[in-house]
């Protein structure tokens, strides 16, 4: 067994390190000698990550051991707008999306919560020693616009989109095309308007959503104490722009 094939793969499990054993206990012995000399920290039942001897802290940050909870575990929603620098702010859950349930746990001041799939598709996957799965840009905005919830309200989307600068839209007209939701169209189109200029979205991108939206006319936002008005490129009953253009500044 050799050291160096563990340490370099910075958050690991024992099924991952067993074949670098003559035996099971052997493997349990240098997990537990490890954990007790600082070398590795265990962060939850059978997931482990690699230390950093000079600052006492492990070297995965929060995203990486999020997406490695599981080979299809992946950041979404606010916590990925937060790993693109979107978010106004962090927060101390991380929300996490996987086809398969697992109960949430806190490691170093953080809470790692379930969320289900909704694709497996428009993820990104960038290697640090483990790999960290985290939607795209794109699918994190649409995302966030359909599930406010787990976005952490509209501020911050309307932050995100005020960050963003600039989106493909070709990729997001793909992920709405995949989503196959009028309801959605309408919530994306309506805010993705607002930000048309910046964002350098065309003419043809607005043109289609308009022709997804279907007849049938929706309200949203409508109970967050602002006036709202009538949309009719979208079929929706929402905020004015420039009400929502306040919560850039913190106001109402």
């Amino acid at each position: 067994m050799n050291i160096i094939d563990i340490t370099s793969k910075v958050v690991f499990t024992k099924n991952d390190i067993l074949p670098l054993f003559e035996t099971p206990s052997a493997c349990r012995y240098w997990l537990e000698m490890a954990i007790e000399n600082h070398l590795i920290a265990r962060i939850r039942r059978d997931m482990y990550a690699v230390m950093d001897l000079t600052t006492g802290s492990v070297y995965a940050n929060k995203f990486l051991i999020g997406s490695s909870i599981s080979q299809t575990a992946y950041v979404s929603y606010h916590a990925a707008l937060e790993y693109h620098g979107l978010a106004n702010q962090a927060y101390a859950t991380l929300y996490i999306s996987d086809s398969k349930k697992f109960r949430p746990f806190e490691y170093d001041d953080v809470r790692y919560e379930y969320v289900i799939s909704t694709s497996p598709d428009w993820i990104e996957h960038i290697n640090y020693g483990a790999i960290l799965r985290v939607t795209s840009k794109e699918r994190t905005i649409i995302d966030c616009i359909d599930n406010l919830k787990y976005a952490g309200g509209i501020e911050e989307v309307i932050y995100a989109l005020d960050a963003v600068k600039h989106l493909k839209e070709q990729h997001v007209l793909e992920i709405l095309k995949q989503y196959d939701n009028k309801r959605l169209y309408q919530k994306a189109g309506y805010l993705l308007l607002m930000f048309k200029e910046e964002l350098l979205l065309s003419d043809a991108f607005f043109w289609y959503m308009q022709s997804q939206v279907g007849e049938a006319k929706k309200y949203w936002l409508t109970d967050m104490g602002m006036p709202y008005i009538y949309h009719p490129d979208w079929k929706l009953y929402a905020p004015a722009y420039e009400r929502l253009e306040t919560l850039l500044h913190g106001g109402r």
